[in-house]
Order: C-alpha cells, then sequence, then structure tokens
C-alpha cells in the first residue's frame, strides 16, 4: 500500500493476544509525552484481527483516539506475513489466529510472534486521531 496506513475507529479491531499491563501502561505515557502515534498496527484486511499493535491498540483506545493508523494484509494469502509460536505447548496458524479473535478467545500474552515489513508511515499527532473522520 504506497498512500500510507488506513485509519480506522480502534474499536472495529479483533485482538487474538493479550496484553501485558505493565508493558501497555509505559506505552501509554510515551505515545501521550511524545504526543504521537508513531509505528502503525498490522491488521489483517478482512477480518480486523490485530497481528502485530495489541500494546499499541490498548494505549489508543485509553486515549480516547477515535482513529489510528493500521496497515492492513491480506493475511491468510500474503506470503510475506508469518507466523510462529512463541511458547513450546501452543500451536498456532493463521486460521486459528483468525478464528480467535473473531470468538474472542483471545491467546495468553505473547503466544505469536509475526514477522513481516511494514513500509515507514509518517506519525500521526493525538490530535489528529481524536477526531473523527468527516468523510
Amino acid at each position: 500500500m504506497d498512500e500510507g496506513p488506513l485509519l480506522i475507529d480502534p474499536h472495529l479491531l479483533n485482538p487474538h493476544e493479550k496484553i501485558d499491563p505493565f508493558r501497555a501502561f509505559l506505552l501509554l505515557a510515551k505515545i501521550a509525552m511524545d504526543g504521537k502515534f508513531i509505528v502503525p498496527i498490522l491488521i489483517d484486511v478482512r477480518s480486523n484481527t490485530i497481528l502485530d499493535g495489541h500494546h499499541r491498540h490498548w494505549a489508543a483506545k485509553v486515549l480516547g483516539l477515535k482513529r489510528i493508523p493500521c496497515w492492513p494484509v491480506d493475511y491468510l494469502r500474503d506470503g510475506s506475513v508469518l507466523v510462529s509460536p512463541r511458547r513450546a505447548r501452543i500451536s498456532v496458524g493463521k486460521e486459528e489466529i483468525i478464528k480467535r479473535a473473531l470468538e474472542g478467545n483471545v491467546y495468553p500474552y505473547k503466544t505469536t510472534r509475526h514477522n513481516y515489513v511494514v513500509p515507514r508511515a509518517r506519525p500521526f499527532t493525538l490530535s489528529e486521531l481524536r477526531e473523527r473522520d468527516e468523510r
């Protein structure tokens, strides 16, 4: 996607794993102090499943952002987005990740690892992201 990330309502996104509250609060403080959202969230374009960026997603909701930058990918078909397990006793796969996200049956914190390359995007100020898209 050459034109940049999509700006999506964070309430429309579906997490597939839990967050670490301590790490989430640290990230929230950093984003609030910086006054900008720098790294887009990686999502599946068909299901709005969050693939990478669960802590950023949580922070965006706490900050009351109406939109957050997201890089959409066709997760099941895009061979450049790879997933591997971080926990020895929990197997992961793309179909299962989407299924769990849509059912709300999320994995424990740090169960999956997604390897991908996201193009650079410009940072968005928090004031930009607090506004609703009027299009």
